[in-house]
């Protein structure tokens, strides 16, 4: 649809825009912690690598011949990425948090890891988000989570593939413009 104004009613009279519909064209991740212990567990660190993170995207618009301020839409194209197959090595790991924060007993899952404030229901939030490319999740992927017990350090890496989502289905893939959240839970 070639739009110039918008054809909504609004009541503001400062309002010219045109409707668009915006889909992201990466992924999104972030991680969550929950401690069902009564230990002292301070979260130091969450790297992600083994994932793939080049490639080319494929969208559905192209410049109009005629003109080139215009877009045209190819409804036979699907936006989609063709990934190379080069992945992220441990040592330029993404990393999905960094720092330190402590969850002490029975801590409630923290929703987002950036800000070491604390939200209303008096839960820490850290938040560091990741926006990889979206992929089938290859077998290297892999989430290496560094961490303090009662001032012990421990590292504990897992596969990304395979986790379940809420309805109990693998995740094995991320996909193109959908968030992904996994929860750590440290318990005995």
């Amino acid at each position: 649809i070639d739009k110039t104004s918008a054809n909504m009613a609004h009541g503001a009279s400062y309002y010219s825009g045109i409707p668009i519909q915006f889909q992201h064209a990466l992924s999104s991740v972030r991680f969550s912690i929950k401690n069902e212990t009564d230990a002292e567990v301070v979260l130091k660190e969450i790297k992600v690598y083994g994932l793939r993170y080049k490639g080319d995207f494929a969208e559905n618009l192209t410049e109009d011949a005629s003109d080139y301020s215009k877009y045209v839409r190819n409804d036979n194209v699907n936006p989609a990425w063709t990934l190379d197959n080069d992945l992220v090595a441990e040592e330029n790991a993404y990393i999905g948090f960094s720092g330190s924060v402590g969850f002490p007993i029975e801590a409630q899952y923290v929703a987002s890891l950036a800000a070491s404030d604390v939200d209303q229901d008096g839960e820490n939030e850290i938040s560091n988000k990741l926006i990889p490319m979206p992929q089938e999740l290859p077998t290297e992927a892999i989430v290496k989570v560094t961490y303090t017990v009662n001032g012990n350090t421990h590292h504990k890496t897992a596969e990304l593939k395979g986790w379940k989502d809420l309805n109990d289905n693998p995740v094995n893939a991320w996909n193109l413009g959908v968030r992904y959240t996994y929860r750590l839970v440290y318990s005995s």
